[in-house]
């Protein structure tokens, strides 16, 4: 059995860049998990449940978030939400066989309630997802086949601006996988089916296979097909902060549908007599269809679906390095190209930084009482949209700067607690005029929503972690 309750609350006004907001919101938040697990000789059961009740706040620091937003001279945000879900595994092995079925099954209620200056959200998600699992083998442990069946209920009853955006999504699938391995090789196709009461059939294929090239490297490929319904209120919350005019385009729940493919590398090596890593891969992700956030028109926010292309190239490589028993070096560094059809052109993405790197340094002891971590995080250039008719004093360049983010944390563990500290953001960097038109927030150039780095600059903390079973 496990039980985890967490809580933490954060009522220090900070605006440490004088622009009249809140650099970091105000938070109320208390989490609890509780999980339960027992195995007998043929078979496992796991349940238990998960719950949190949230509360941010934002906005200008004179906002009062007790009081009614649409009467309020000052702009304030406002994002609450009550979550809770239960879950069910279940698995069984027929003894004397490699034969197994498993049963997994989800519910989950979450009311969310959110405001943005004059928007304003209230939206209940009721959810339930089953699935049944089958899997044997064909002859031989060469060749495994996977078969089951699935059915997920989704419902949304919302409101946005006072208009109604309910749906209800009942969603059965059939699923299956083969696998085949043979010595060096391993490969697994895949083709799943879901009967959309609201979007009807979708067939999604699926392809993976690993090479072993050396004794401690591996190729990797893959390929497949996916999709999701999107819900544009509480997936993007961000994007509404702002005084742009809202275009909305009606049939907005089509959902979302990809290709994704990629190839990577694997391989481990001695250096010194220490044991290293070294990994690079490259994925490419195109839209049949995709909900678009079009900031591109000064003023105008339009959400709309994909009339265009939208691809994304990505490429990474880390290499990892024990220099010492308990003392790690990881590096990582990915670029990658998001673009999509914005306004009528293809557009790089705004705000996805064209470049990422990372490098962690850690360090614990044998019998593991102390452990410290250092964090440098680099981002790179991202595009801002189009700003050049805003007055001159609410103009912003055309390109973010690039910089780095320094963080590290000690933790003393004891037997039945830990105690932690940390710094975030050693070196104090902070977007330089996060907000546009901070001073007068409900101008229509007013826009929070742009926003490449952090604006609440260094923070220190500390914690306590009690362990009662």
């Amino acid at each position: 059995a496990l039980i985890f309750l967490h809580g933490n609350q954060s009522d220090l006004k900070v605006d440490n860049n004088r622009d009249g907001f809140l650099d970091m919101p105000l938070k109320k938040q208390v989490n609890i998990f509780n999980r339960w697990r027992y195995e007998g000789k043929n078979y496992m059961v796991q349940f238990g449940g998960k719950a949190f009740v949230e509360q941010h706040d934002g906005g200008q620091t004179d906002f009062d978030h007790s009081g009614e937003p649409q009467k309020s001279p000052y702009y304030g945000t406002q994002s609450q939400s009550k979550f809770a879900m239960l879950f069910f595994k279940n698995g069984y092995t027929f003894e004397g066989t490699f034969r197994s079925i498993a049963a997994i099954a989800r519910a989950s209620y979450h009311d969310v309630n959110w405001y943005a200056g004059r928007h304003d959200y209230r939206g209940i998600n009721e959810y339930f997802y089953t699935n049944i699992i089958y899997q044997d083998i064909l002859r031989t442990t060469d060749h495994n086949i996977k078969a089951g069946v699935s059915f997920v209920f989704d419902r949304y009853t919302q409101q946005f601006n006072g208009t109604a955006y309910d749906r209800k999504e009942q969603v059965p699938g059939l699923f299956a996988e083969y696998t085949f391995k043979r010595k060096k090789l391993t490969l697994v196709p895949g083709l799943r089916a879901d009967f959309h009461n609201l979007y009807g059939t979708f067939i999604s294929p699926r392809v993976h296979m690993k090479y072993d090239i050396t004794k401690r490297g591996a190729l990797r490929l893959s390929a497949g097909k996916g999709f999701r319904p999107a819900n544009i209120f509480t997936d993007n919350f961000g994007v509404y902060v702002n005084q742009r005019n809202l275009a909305l385009q009606r049939d907005l729940y089509l959902p979302e549908v990809s290709w994704n493919s990629g190839i990577s590398f694997t391989q481990n090596f001695l250096l010194w007599a220490r044991d290293a890593s070294f990994s690079t891969e490259y994925f490419y992700t195109f839209f049949e269809n995709q909900v678009i956030y079009d900031r591109e028109t000064p003023g105008l926010l339009a959400i709309y679906n994909l009339n265009g292309t939208s691809y994304a190239h990505a490429v990474q490589a880390e290499l990892s390095y024990e220099f010492v028993e308990g003392l790690e070096l990881r590096i990582a560094s990915k670029f990658q190209e998001v673009r999509a059809t914005l306004s009528g052109q293809e557009r790089q993405v705004p705000l996805v930084p064209n470049w990422r790197g990372m490098a962690t340094l850690g360090y614990e002891t044998q019998n593991r009482k102390w452990q410290a971590d250092f964090t440098a995080q680099f981002t790179g250039l991202s595009r801002i949209p189009d700003t050049k008719t805003h007055l001159p004093e609410n103009r912003r360049n055309v390109k973010s700067d690039p910089y780095a983010m320094l963080n590290t944390q000690l933790t003393r563990r004891f037997r039945k607690w830990e105690v932690y500290a940390g710094v975030e953001n050693i070196l104090d960097y902070k977007q330089p005029n996060a907000i546009i038109s901070a001073d007068s927030p409900f101008h229509p150039e007013f826009d929070a929503s742009l926003m490449w780095a952090p604006v609440n600059g260094r923070v220190i903390y500390g914690g306590l972690r009690l362990k009662f079973f």
